[in-house]
């Protein structure tokens, strides 16, 4: 049951309308490692982005992409 069906405020992770064909995991079953990534872009961002959401059902390969990432990145300069 979400926030909102709780009779709480709606969350910014429930996406309103069908972002993927991937499921969706409810915040409250996100990886540890995936809820501080939620959070640093909430202090950023405002709200998670979609990537996020759509990736995070998949903890293990949102991460290695994540590393992979900043690999081909590079040194920031």
């Amino acid at each position: 049951m979400n926030a909102k069906e709780q009779g709480g405020k709606a969350s910014d992770w429930t996406p309103t309308e069908r972002i993927s064909w991937f499921p969706v995991p409810d915040e409250e079953d996100l990886d540890p490692r995936v809820k501080e990534l939620v959070e640093k872009q909430r202090e950023k961002l405002g709200a998670p982005n979609n990537v996020v959401r759509t990736h995070a059902w998949r903890p293990e390969l949102m991460l290695r992409w994540l590393d992979f990432y900043e690999f081909i990145r590079g040194p920031r300069v």
